[in-house]
């Protein structure tokens, strides 16, 4: 088996590494094809994971152009039995699917976001080219399986590369509730950590906010906070986190927190069309996650998630202590090589 492993875009590119580890551990050769705008993150990531390396000025107009014509000629002359899109979704792809593909060469790509499937003109064209789509997380099929007939499998990208980390100091009865990502509204509920009535956290609860306080709705949170008068409570950045920092305080902290609740039409997509990036943060760190009562219905978060009532949320907080570990994460998916298992038979069945 050969496989070319595109990523057309800048983002997902957090996904890559799991499946570049998977594949080698089954002897599979792989060839990343990236968008060269995210080189500079990337190169160094991939030594020794990957058999090659290949960068295209992909959506730069007409050298954009050029690129997936050259991808295209690559993928044809390269021996390659498979093609793997990371983003099997945008205007590149489809552009990519215009021209033909011998039936030899099997295509497979991950679907990010499953409205697309009936939203999107271009995805309907992409899926007819598609031999199979890959998710992010299970809970996910159950509106795919209404929308398409195509094979699914799940991956779940937690596989992440050692990085050096900061040195930081958590002080011992500290309780952190780390929530990472941009800090817009549009993602995560952040108004509801506001106490409401003049509830207050105990002094030891930490939320720490890890995205750039200046940049989308920051500085709203923030100053909701200081309105509250829990600013002691929470940790906000007036900057980009870098990964050394970043990571650490996913290391250090006793849980994480996805902050989308279903019963808010804004967030409900969290647990039909796409994830949030904080589940997979979550199972690759084995960091136990704080979830509204309505996720409780779902395996993935029983076995790695304490849940509460949005109406007693504070009381929750204030009895939570350091997390015990050991009571989440027992299921067998959460091993590479169950991941690796099940990436590879769907890899094989595809016809």
């Amino acid at each position: 088996m050969k496989l070319l492993l595109v990523e057309f875009y800048c983002w997902h590119d957090e996904c890559l590494y799991t499946t570049c580890q998977l594949l080698k551990k089954s002897n599979v050769e792989v060839v990343l094809a990236l968008n060269e705008d995210i080189k500079s993150r990337t190169q160094s990531l991939f030594e020794g994971v990957v058999d090659e390396v290949r960068y295209y000025p992909f959506r730069k107009g007409a050298k954009g152009l050029k690129a997936i014509w050259n991808l295209y000629r690559y993928l044809l002359k390269g021996g390659f039995t498979h093609i793997y899109f990371n983003t099997a979704s945008g205007s590149e792809a489809l552009k990519f699917f215009m021209l033909p593909l011998p039936r030899r060469i099997k295509t497979l790509g991950t679907l990010h976001n499953v409205a697309k499937l009936t939203s999107s003109f271009g995805q309907k064209m992409i899926t007819r080219c598609m031999d199979g789509y890959v998710l992010l997380n299970e809970i996910l099929k159950e509106r795919y399986n209404k929308l398409c007939k195509l094979p699914v499998s799940v991956l779940y990208p937690i596989i992440y590369p050692k990085i050096d980390v900061a040195d930081i100091e958590k002080p011992d009865g500290e309780t952190w509730i780390a929530v990472p990502g941009a800090v817009s509204l549009s993602r995560r509920d952040y108004l509801s950590l506001i106490p409401q009535d003049g509830a207050g956290y105990n002094k030891s609860v930490k939320f720490i906010i890890l995205g750039n306080r200046h940049k989308a709705d920051g500085n709203v949170v923030y100053s909701k906070v200081c309105e509250a008068g829990v600013q002691d409570n929470f940790i906000f950045f007036d900057a980009f986190v870098p990964d050394e920092l970043f990571y650490a305080y996913v290391n250090r902290c006793d849980y994480l927190m996805p902050l989308v609740h279903p019963d808010k039409e804004v967030y409900a997509k969290y647990l039909t069309d796409k994830i949030s990036g904080t589940y997979n943060l979550a199972f690759a760190y084995r960091k136990p996650m704080l979830c509204p009562q309505e996720m409780a219905a779902y395996e993935d978060f029983k076995d790695s998630s304490l849940f509460y009532s949005c109406e007693n949320f504070v009381d929750f907080v204030n009895g939570l202590s350091a997390s015990d570990a050991s009571q989440f994460y027992k299921m067998k998916k959460w091993n590479a090589d169950a991941q690796r298992s099940t990436l590879m038979d769907f890899i094989a069945a595809l016809k």
